[in-house]
């Protein structure tokens, strides 16, 4: 049976979260005490397990040309327990997520595939349009970098995206308070942040994640000092490389990097739009 999540869910849920992606309770109960609340996922009950879920997320705003907006809903963290897997389950819960998210009246709902040779499984599921983003990978370099690096704490992530919105474009992405938080816990939690970024000729912001040997900078603005900053920010972390993502702009190679399916017949203009934190 195929349903919204409910009071009661949370445990099952974790389990099945647990199963499926290998992270630590720790890690769990940081997304559920921030973002999760009844109702906010997709599951398929069988004799009372849990066996298939995907997280509906209000992710804010999308910005259109002409200034108006669409509701954004982000479908997240599709999982199946391994007994269940093959059956056809987690494509079913999918589409039920896109449904349930126009019921819940957003405009458009969004999915980042792990990996781009799933955006043809999504594309039948019904999602219709690509969203792309800036981004490359960058090793340390011997060339000398002369930058200040000072973290912005996540309890103040507010600070972070108040300062962002001076190097954003006008048809970005606004997201909800509750969305950014999880974002800058997680980094947090990783052994990584909020930063900023200055030296002589510039100023920039990014969002860390620090892996064992690699940074995922999840935003770096502006994309023109992403290889400067980063430089300094590998030398700052003492790690050898970074997948950063910012928006698509050159040098950065633009790449496909989220799916849309839209509620109506507003959608986003191909190229336009920056949703850079996505919750992969």
């Amino acid at each position: 049976m195929i349903r919204p999540s409910r009071i009661g869910d949370e445990a099952g849920l974790k389990t099945l979260w647990e199963a499926a992606f290998g992270d630590s309770m720790a890690w769990i109960d940081l997304f559920f005490d921030t973002l999760y609340k009844p109702g906010s996922a997709i599951v398929w009950e069988v004799d009372g397990t849990i066996a298939s879920a995907i997280y509906l997320l209000d992710a804010g705003c999308a910005s259109l040309p002409d200034g108006g907006t669409l509701s954004t809903s982000y479908s997240y963290a599709l999982a199946t327990l391994p007994a269940y897997r093959g059956q056809g389950i987690g494509s079913q819960v999918t589409q039920a997520a896109i449904t349930h998210s126009v019921a819940l009246g957003f405009d458009c709902n969004v999915i980042c595939p792990a990996e781009e040779s799933l955006f043809p499984y999504y594309t039948r599921l019904g999602y219709t349009d690509t969203l792309s983003i800036g981004g490359k990978k960058i090793f340390l370099s011997d060339a000398p970098v002369d930058t200040i690096i000072n973290k912005i704490m996540s309890t103040d992530f507010s600070t972070y995206f108040q300062l962002r919105a001076g190097y954003l474009p006008a048809d970005s992405t606004t997201y909800t308070e509750a969305y950014l938080r999880y974002l800058a816990l997680s980094c947090e939690s990783s052994g990584g942040g909020l930063y900023r970024l200055e030296s002589g000729d510039f100023s920039a912001l990014c969002a860390v994640s620090h892996g064992e040997d690699r940074l995922f900078i999840r935003e770096f603005l502006p994309a023109s000092h992403a290889e400067v900053g980063t430089q300094a920010l590998l030398r700052h972390f003492g790690v050898s490389g970074a997948t950063v993502r910012t928006m698509a702009v050159n040098p950065l190679k633009q790449r496909p990097f989220a799916l849309a399916a839209y509620a109506g017949e507003k959608k986003l203009p191909p190229g336009s739009g920056y949703f850079p934190f996505v919750l992969d």
